[in-house]
């Protein structure tokens, strides 16, 4: 979506914006776009591999983007990210979690899974996954995005295998400082049944979805007078601008099952290998303008 250049006149607001900095004289401007959400990329996971036009199977954090790097297949938990673990069958792509020895760039590993980065990036638009998570303490299954090469990580969803009512939902706009993630828990379905978990993204806002249901909203904009967050879709008077750690940039988009980790906690002696995320499908949708 383009900066915000224009000048309209509403049914109920005179709106005036330049440099992303939105005037509204009088109050009433709706902010929330009503266009029709057309979907324009998508892995339906049909065939019997991989899509390597659409995935990398690793982080691609090296110059040539290969996965010559520790941090290429070691980045997230305690599990190197292998592509034999990436299985395409009957419509779904399972990740599946294996107790097996893995080494890679001089890193031992116990434990090996997989992981999807996206080729392309996107900038605002709809997000979804539909997709089964695996129960066991120490699983750390996700489906995120980040920021090409800035500081940007929209969680859409992170879950702990042992917990299976309950997800996650956060925003990074740096790492290792007070301030920088603005996590929250919501109550959820049974996470190894069929669930789908989305975000919408644009300038004014990212709401957060599972099965439909909104369950988080984070404003995109606050009023310059009071720094209060614009957390409607309706403006009242006054001047407003964007909030400095809202994301602006393109993301890619990631998916896997994680073992251990910070986020995943310690392996239990219960948990089951293999052990699989299973996904039916990844879409990404953009609206037309609203008529």
């Amino acid at each position: 979506m383009k900066q915000l250049f224009f000048f309209i006149l509403w049914s109920t607001s005179h709106l005036a914006a330049q440099d992303s900095l939105i005037v509204v004289e009088k109050s009433g401007l709706d902010i929330c776009s009503k266009g029709t959400w057309n979907l324009i990329w998508s892995d339906e996971f049909e065939g019997h591999a991989l899509d390597r036009t659409k995935w990398f199977s690793y982080f691609p954090f090296t110059k040539d983007g290969s996965d010559s790097c520790a941090a290429c297949r070691g980045l997230v938990g305690d599990e190197f990210l292998s592509d034999s673990n990436l299985i395409v069958q009957n419509g779904v792509l399972s990740i599946e979690a294996r107790k097996e020895k893995a080494s890679w760039f001089g890193k031992d590993f116990d434990y090996t899974s997989g992981n999807i980065f996206s080729m392309q990036g996107f900038k605002y638009g709809r997000f979804e996954i539909r997709c089964k998570l695996p129960e066991g303490k120490g699983f750390w299954p996700s489906f995120w995005t980040a920021g090409d090469g800035v500081i940007e990580e929209i969680d859409v969803f992170e879950a702990k295998g042992h917990i299976q009512t309950q997800l996650q939902t956060n925003y990074h706009h740096c790492y290792n400082r007070s301030g920088c993630q603005q996590p929250k828990w919501h109550w959820t379905s049974d996470q190894e049944d069929w669930n789908t978990y989305a975000i919408e993204w644009d300038p004014f806002f990212i709401r957060w979805y599972v099965n439909k249901r909104l369950v988080r909203t984070l404003p995109g904009y606050k009023n310059l007078k009071n720094n209060r967050p614009a957390n409607h879709c309706i403006l009242r008077k006054g001047n407003y601008v964007p909030i400095d750690a809202f994301p602006k940039n393109k993301h890619r988009i990631i998916s896997g099952l994680g073992v251990g980790g910070p986020f995943g906690g310690r392996i239990s002696s219960k948990t089951k290998f293999p052990s699989r995320m299973e996904i039916d499908y990844i879409r990404i949708y953009q609206r037309t303008d609203s008529e």
